[in-house]
């Protein structure tokens, strides 16, 4: 199998992935599309 061409994350994504405070703003933001979906009834 060749790996040379397989995505890895680079420095900016793996800070994102583990800083705290981008995961809860992130999870707000996403919960709040939802809401909004499901008050127009889909």
């Amino acid at each position: 199998m060749d790996n040379k061409n397989i995505m890895r994350p680079n420095k900016r994504t793996l800070f994102l992935r583990y800083f705290l405070p981008w995961q809860i703003y992130r999870f707000i933001v996403i919960n709040i599309k939802m809401l909004r979906m499901m008050a127009r009834g889909h």
